[in-house]
């Protein structure tokens, strides 16, 4: 909380009030003689005007009110209240690549190359891990990190939310076991990103590495239900309201033993944790599911096939996409997976299937499969 304080003999008895509370540092006072206030474009989550004397020039508290951020201004003897829209060129991105579909394009116009600096927050320096995931919804930004001490030995995984104007850390859920950096640094799981999706008021989320999916208040943290069908979710998404998970119950090793069991897809309504359908496959290729809101598509290692996201029943396979596959426990870090008709599963590296209009498209073995979204041809 920050006061401007316009009297400056008022200055000194209002700071000397908040240390007297104990709250300085979490509020702090300034003077503010006007007109500009002293804050970055939308920086602000909420404006208390209450210097009736004074009329607030409601350009410039726009200017400084993140979207959807309230100011309460007092006229006349009463408070009124005005709320910041959302503005229509600013997009969310809900999921590891953009939403659903798996097209990392976003329609958001506004971005461009940075021009100022809008917040800087902790860690400047951590133990070189990368970030397993990164997701926005309603002006919050939500990421799994480790920000341990760059000197650490001991990882520090944790959940973490942050206003997106301002970088103030909403809430944070450490994860006792994340395998975001196995195998060393910056090698990891090339799916672990897919573990994170935020919509609307909520986030979805593994809150450990074979975890089922939780759903949380976007705001405050707390663990609104954890959707038991969905254990050990690898990877899930968010379509139309319906949550699709890949639920692998084998390790790399018993894959490399060949003791593999049935992989699923299950669907579930996130509001209520009923579970809708059940889909079972030999095998799902990580990074391969996709949503449009009409189907589930994924590659089973020969063919593409697609699913009604509403009730699993088949909807069309596609011809064989004429790739072989091969696990690797490392992959070239110069040339991962590029061999040409060959799809190299290694920790660092998976194919790419993606939803975009009336097609699918699939990429991996160097080589390129495009079929129809409705019939798979």
């Amino acid at each position: 909380m920050h006061l401007l304080v316009r009297d400056r003999d008022a200055l000194e008895p209002v700071r000397s009030q908040i240390r007297d509370a104990g709250a300085y540092g979490q509020v702090s006072a300034m003077l503010w003689e006007g007109p500009t206030l002293p804050y970055a474009d939308g920086m602000v989550n909420l404006v208390l005007w209450t210097d009736g004397r004074v009329e607030p020039d409601s350009k410039e508290i726009d200017r400084v009110l993140t979207p959807l951020g309230v100011a309460w201004l007092h006229r006349d003897g009463a408070f009124t209240s005005h709320q910041k829209p959302w503005p229509a060129d600013v997009d969310e991105w809900s999921h590891a690549r953009y939403d659903a579909t798996g097209n990392a394009v976003s329609k958001d116009k506004r971005v461009g190359p940075p021009r100022f600096l809008q917040w800087e927050a902790t860690p400047r320096w951590n133990r070189g891990v990368k970030t397993s995931g990164l997701v926005s919804a309603q002006g919050r930004l939500f990421f799994i990190l480790d920000d341990s001490h760059f000197a650490s030995r001991s990882p520090t995984w944790s959940l973490i939310a942050r206003d997106a104007g301002n970088g103030i850390q909403l809430w944070r859920h450490p994860l006792p076991s994340w395998s975001g950096s196995r195998g060393g640094k910056k090698v990891g799981p090339a799916q672990m990103n897919r573990r994170l999706v935020a919509r609307g008021d909520k986030v979805y989320a593994t809150l450990a590495e074979f975890a089922p999916v939780s759903v949380l208040n976007a705001a405050t943290g707390e663990i609104i239900r954890t959707l038991e069908h969905t254990e050990p979710a690898e990877e899930f998404l968010l379509s139309d309201g319906i949550l699709v998970a890949l639920v692998n119950p084998n390790s790399a090793a018993d894959r490399r033993r060949g003791q593999d069991r049935s992989m699923r897809l299950v669907a579930v309504d996130p509001q209520s944790g009923k579970r809708l359908w059940e889909h079972n496959a030999a095998w799902i290729l990580p990074m391969t599911t996709s949503a449009d809101g009409k189907q589930v598509v994924y590659h089973d290692g020969t063919i593409i096939q697609s699913l009604d996201l509403r009730s699993g029943a088949p909807r069309w396979t596609s011809p064989p996409t004429g790739q072989k596959v091969v696990f690797r426990d490392q992959a070239n870090p110069d040339s991962p997976g590029a061999e040409k008709s060959t799809i190299v599963l290694a920790p660092q590296f998976a194919p790419t299937l993606i939803i975009y209009d009336d097609v699918v498209a699939f990429a991996g073995g160097r080589q390129l499969n495009v079929v129809s979204a409705t019939v798979g041809r």
